[in-house]
């Protein structure tokens, strides 16, 4: 096993968190020349995981502003916000102020 280079691996988290942004080139797909639909499917799984974890830690705050709000607005904040440590439930602490 290969270690990703730190380029590759900046380009690849940055395409999970930006739709606009292209497949990085050394993804590949054993099924298919293309994998865009494969990684969209991985950057969709991501964004909601951090979002599903987002509505754990703010339990009240969704009760507040209503489930569709807080979805929106966990989104946006996931997708400018994006986890800058593995620990996940680390994840968040910018939450409030945003």
């Amino acid at each position: 096993m290969t270690v990703a280079s730190p380029a590759f691996q900046e380009s690849f988290a940055a395409a999970l968190l930006d739709a606009e942004r292209p497949v990085p080139a050394a993804v590949s797909s054993h099924t298919a020349r293309a994998p865009q639909k494969r990684f969209a499917v991985y950057r969709n799984n991501v964004i909601v995981g951090l979002v599903e974890a987002l509505r754990a830690q703010f339990p009240a705050t969704e009760r507040i502003v209503g489930e569709e709000f807080f979805a929106a607005m966990a989104r946006v904040y996931v997708v400018t916000e994006p986890p800058r440590s593995p620990i996940l439930m680390n994840h968040g602490n910018g939450f409030p102020g945003f």
